[in-house]
């Protein structure tokens, strides 16, 4: 596994272009590519789930939209060692919206007026200082 980690140079010197290649291959349209971007342990299993996003939308404009939303409206906070970031996103929801949970067939309704946050947390690679996504 270590030997995995010292090859791994997919992802940014910063969390933010780490973000930015992930919303490239999104938009292209590259679950394999776009999956490069979570540390080595998630890899496959979001390259599965975007996949059968793909498979049921036809495209990843919802989960482009979340990535951008955290990048460009989220509060970046970063651990005192400077080795892990959390991109926050809080906003209050419009209308009542229904959520899929990640990994299961159960979803989760948010009422309109209720406060909900998005957010991505990332980590450095210390063999290779890239910064991968992390959830």
């Amino acid at each position: 596994l270590e030997d995995r980690y010292r090859n791994d140079f997919d992802g940014g010197k910063t969390p933010e272009e780490t973000l930015d290649l992930l919303i490239t291959a999104l938009k292209a349209g590259d679950a394999e590519n776009a999956s490069r971007y979570w540390v080595l342990r998630e890899q496959k299993k979001e390259q599965a789930f975007l996949e059968e996003i793909l498979k049921e939308r036809g495209s990843f404009d919802q989960s482009l939209d979340f990535f951008i939303r955290i990048k460009e409206k989220g509060t970046k906070w970063c651990n005192e060692k400077g080795n892990g970031c959390i991109f926050e996103y809080i906003y209050t929801e419009v209308a009542t919206t229904t959520y899929k949970i990640r990994g299961s067939n159960d979803t989760i309704v948010v009422p309109a007026g209720e406060k909900t946050t998005e957010s991505a947390s990332f980590k450095i690679n210390e063999y290779t200082n890239v910064w991968k996504i992390d959830q």
